[in-house]
């Protein structure tokens, strides 16, 4: 068996991780001009939607309800309410947001005009990569967005393929 190192001998600094210098994805972003590279686009774009401020977004009625009134038992509950279970719902409120860059979000509309473009030229296509895409950006499962929306998943893929093939051409068409 071998002796224990001593705390005295072992080098902290090469212990230390620092996540900040390591890149989110070691790989980093695919060769631009290529299916990967424009799938990677597509779900970057709706990242950068999801963490646009709600201001942003596009408002409903908002302020048709009148004030809501209180009453005496919901203010004594507030009075009571635990310090403990109050600093939890804080900390969910309090959360730091990234926002995205100017750069973020002018790639997003490009992205999106790309869609708006493959829409008018294969409907079918643009929904189905466009449902991959913000289903892949919010992590959602595709068999079961397949099975809500009553799609073969191996016919999901093809037309998904499809859809980025018809939208590269597209956009390697329009560029000089």
């Amino acid at each position: 068996m071998s002796p224990k190192p001593r705390a005295d001998t072992i080098d902290l600094d090469e212990l230390k991780v620092n996540n900040l210098e390591r890149p989110l994805d070691e790989r980093g972003p695919p060769r631009p001009g290529t299916k990967e590279w424009l799938a990677w686009r597509l779900q970057q774009a709706f990242l950068t939607l999801d963490a646009l401020p709600d201001s942003a977004r596009p408002r409903g009625f908002g302020r048709a309800m009148p004030a809501y009134v209180h009453d005496a038992l919901d203010l004594w509950y507030q009075r009571m309410q635990a310090d403990d279970e109050r600093r939890q719902n804080d900390e969910h409120r309090n959360r730091v947001r990234l926002r995205p860059s100017a750069v973020a979000i002018s790639e997003m509309h490009e992205a999106f005009d790309w869609l708006a473009r493959l829409r008018r030229a294969e409907p079918g296509a643009a929904t189905v990569l466009q449902a991959w895409a913000l289903a892949t950006a919010r992590r959602y499962n595709l068999r079961r967005l397949c099975r809500n929306r009553q799609w073969s998943y191996s016919g999901f893929h093809r037309k998904r393929e499809r859809g980025l093939t018809l939208l590269l051409d597209l956009i390697n068409f329009e560029r000089p």
